[in-house]
């Protein structure tokens, strides 16, 4: 290839002509006289605006119709955010008002519409939200409660009954609080004292079911009207020197209620109507109670969190279920005011006697010999 195709072929590569120049290069070296019906060359007025005829271009109406389909899907993503915020709040006042007067409150036209959102049934959606309330307030209770080592919560089925195990774990709670701030008012440590002294108390509670009924409906026969609940705690020695003995030495992050022990017992002394403590008894024998029943006629000691869920759990199935489920929503159940606490030394306990020493064992017989064994012995020695 010659010399001069070579540098042709390398100005194309680089967007040149055949003299060597850029294609405006060679625009441009064309006289002011030259015919360029492409090109204005009057450069003072160049422009590369279109011609206004008075209608927008093809860009403008692309730019305008953006702005309108961004304005449209503003406006309906507002107007969905904002029938949520409504459903949103018409479902809260709804809940709220089957909690505080009940499901009988509740309209047709309101259950139709709480339907139309698409939800789980109010009833569940009622029930769900107070179970996981009582849920959160009984852990927080339990923090106060002496440690357990239950390994999986039985949980509580029915949020009709979440106000008596609510009031009942917050007595006992305000008990073991109680015996803690005696132990330091008398100047000793909850633990470490606890082994000399002892702390207690016992505290009844009795839930009347039967005043949210109406005035002119009696108690039918197949439920029970009330139920006494009796609440004990006390320190214990044993757990004292549990405590004591453990790896994990007392610090300042103890629990100062870990010597103590709480119980739960309904119809205490077997007072009232029988059909409480076989229920309670049943419940506590299932699943959740764990519990070792001597016999039907002795009410179960409920000593756990588990226990007491049971317990309550078959008296709602069993007892009260037909009959206050209308009206269960109005019982309102309070903590018994506290009494002073029983203080005092351990009680000493009887130590059993020593066993008697053993008689001294008696020497072995010698072996026995064969017959006419001893004389020839002895005629041995003689000789």
């Amino acid at each position: 290839m010659s010399i001069r195709r070579q540098i042709d072929a390398r100005n194309a590569k680089n967007g040149k002509n055949a003299n060597g120049l850029y294609s405006f290069e060679s625009l441009l070296e064309y006289p002011s006289t030259s015919a360029l019906v492409h090109v204005e060359r009057n450069l003072s007025t160049l422009s590369l605006k279109t011609e206004d005829t008075g209608a927008p271009n093809e860009d403008d109406n692309d730019v305008q119709a953006r702005r309108e389909g961004k304005k449209m899907r503003m406006e309906a993503e507002e107007d969905m955010r904002k029938r949520g915020v409504a459903i949103l709040e018409e479902k809260r006042r709804l809940l709220n008002k089957y909690i505080q007067q009940g499901k009988a409150s509740i309209t047709l036209e309101e259950l139709q519409r709480y339907n139309s959102y698409g939800d789980v049934s109010l009833d569940l959606k009622v029930s769900e939200y107070l179970l996981r309330e009582y849920s959160r307030q009984s852990l927080v209770i339990m923090a106060r409660l002496p440690p357990s080592n239950e390994g999986s919560l039985v949980p509580l089925r029915y949020w009709q009954m979440s106000k008596i195990g609510i009031t009942i774990l917050e007595t006992a709670a305000q008990m073991c609080d109680a015996i803690v701030a005696e132990f330091q008012r008398q100047g000793l440590h909850p633990i470490r004292d606890a082994v000399d002294y002892t702390g207690s108390m016992r505290r009844d509670i009795t839930f009347d079911f039967s005043y949210v009924l109406p005035a002119a409906m009696a108690v039918p026969r197949d439920t029970i009207s009330s139920a006494t609940v009796q609440i004990f705690a006390r320190t214990t020695p044993s757990k004292a020197n549990s405590q004591l003995n453990s790896r994990f030495p007392i610090s300042a992050a103890f629990k100062p209620t870990s010597a103590i022990t709480w119980s739960v017992l309904f119809n205490p002394g077997n007072r009232g109507d029988e059909r409480i403590r076989q229920v309670v008894n049943l419940g506590l024998n299932g699943p959740g109670g764990r519990a070792d029943s001597k016999s039907n006629d002795e009410q179960i000691t409920i000593k756990t969190q588990n226990g007491l869920n049971a317990a309550l759990n078959e008296l709602w199935e069993r007892l009260l279920q037909y009959t206050y489920e209308p009206y269960a929503h109005a019982w309102n159940f309070a903590v018994p005011s506290m009494i002073p606490v029983t203080f005092g030394p351990s009680p000493v306990r009887n130590v059993a006697p020593a066993p008697a020493p053993a008689p001294p064992a008696l020497p072995a017989p010698p072996p026995g010999m064969l017959p006419g064994g001893w004389m020839r012995a002895q005629r041995r020695r003689q000789r």
